[in-house]
């Protein structure tokens, strides 16, 4: 969603090759809500989903931060807010060399025209990306990079969608 914001953001002026931008990052006190920490290294998509699965991690509220590197897939990603009938996607876009969020398969979309969709932003060329991810009841905000791109987007989702998956497609 354009302008929705569910965590406090500190703001910064960042040096790039050709411009100075303002990038965002959550504050550093969101680290003080963390409670039990679950890690995957140096794992597949298949092993790390595998893992997930073994683990029985389950929440309608959690954060994680991934390093991707798509290899030869095309995207690669999270399948986030999963249930039966609908799922979020974040991920990777290698071909575009972009990060996007992608609601078109989130539920309930019909109320307006403007909602399903893929949104995304465009990254400097880099053979993998860091994703940090934040989801809650409210909403999914991804920072990419370090904040070189920001996605935030509200949930309207049922309650009891809560599984993630990681997701890795195509060859190039």
């Amino acid at each position: 969603g354009h302008g929705s914001q569910c965590l406090p953001r500190t703001l910064m002026l960042r040096h790039y090759a050709d411009c100075l931008c303002l990038v965002q990052r959550p504050v550093r006190e969101v680290e003080s809500l963390r409670s039990g920490k679950f890690r995957i290294v140096n794992a597949r998509v298949s092993e790390a989903n595998q893992k997930l699965r073994d683990a029985g991690t389950k929440g309608e509220v959690y954060e994680f931060e991934a390093e991707l590197e798509p290899g030869k897939a095309d995207e690669i990603g999270f399948r986030l807010r999963k249930s039966k009938e609908a799922e979020k996607l974040v991920g990777f876009d290698a071909g575009h060399s972009e990060v996007y969020l992608d609601r078109t398969n989130s539920g309930k979309i019909t109320f307006s025209n403007n909602f399903p969709g893929r949104f995304s932003a465009r990254l400097e060329q880099s053979a993998s990306i860091e994703l940090h991810v934040f989801v809650d009841r409210s909403g999914v905000q991804a920072f990419v990079n370090e904040s070189e791109g920001v996605l935030t987007d509200p949930n309207y989702r049922p309650p009891r969608s809560d599984a993630s998956a990681g997701d890795g497609r195509g060859r190039r």
